[in-house]
């Protein structure tokens, strides 16, 4: 049996695969798709990732400000009451949280409101606890007929002042270290303890003064507490 003529040669070279297939599906109905955005779409994009970008950045940054200041505060001295500990216009960090899930320690310096007018903010170092009782005899201070020695005051306690004192609770006796110019427990009473803001720990400014406010510990009542 004969083949016909017309039929196409063997040697002819295979169309290859690739070229015989429609690799984008919109070709197979006459359309042509773009690579990209049109211009102007692109310039309307732009503006708003921009805009978002800011939004989010300035969110963050307001969200860290809320967290820090939800912790430690920035405080200036502005009296002399703390001399020579403290001294006008040093700067310092306040732990807000230092009492969350604790008491305030004879020996620590407390920032705290006023209890004369609950707006005013004061510094004072921690003298009193509750359940104590305090006596300033003769410029010298007795907790629980025990004498306290005070290394950081500026000089004795001044006998005007003279006085005895039963803490009660949930309040603590304070007083400044500079005794002769400083306004505080001897005058106006007790700071209850939701008044208390925070302990400072830690002098910024000046540059000179810059180190750990140091929390000072009472040896001869420890010592008197295990007689």
């Amino acid at each position: 049996m004969s083949l016909p003529n017309n039929l196409p040669s063997a040697d002819l070279p295979a169309m290859p695969l690739e070229s015989a297939q429609i690799r984008d599906p919109a070709q197979a109905f006459g359309i042509t798709l773009p690579d990209t955005l049109p211009k102007e779409k692109q310039v309307a994009t732009r503006p708003l990732a921009v805009l978002r970008e800011v939004i989010e950045t300035v969110g963050l940054a307001i969200a860290m400000w809320l967290l820090i200041n939800l912790f430690i505060q920035n405080v200036q001295v502005v009296s002399v009451s703390m001399l020579p500990t403290l001294h006008e216009d040093q700067r310092l960090i306040v732990n807000k949280s230092a009492y969350w899930f604790g008491e305030p320690d004879r020996g620590d310096v407390i920032v705290f409101r006023s209890p004369q007018n609950g707006e005013e903010r004061l510094i004072k170092r921690v003298i009193g606890l509750p359940g104590d009782t305090l006596e300033i005899r003769d410029g010298i201070v007795y907790i629980n007929e025990v004498i306290i020695s005070e290394p950081y005051i500026s000089a004795p306690t001044n006998s005007p002042r003279d006085g005895r004192w039963t803490i009660p609770p949930n309040s603590y006796f304070v007083m400044g270290d500079n005794r002769p110019s400083s306004n505080d427990s001897r005058s106006w009473g007790m700071v209850p303890q939701d008044f208390i803001i925070g302990r400072a720990v830690l002098s910024v400014w000046p540059i000179d003064d810059w180190g750990v406010i140091q929390h000072y510990e009472y040896d001869s009542l420890a010592e008197a507490a295990t007689r």
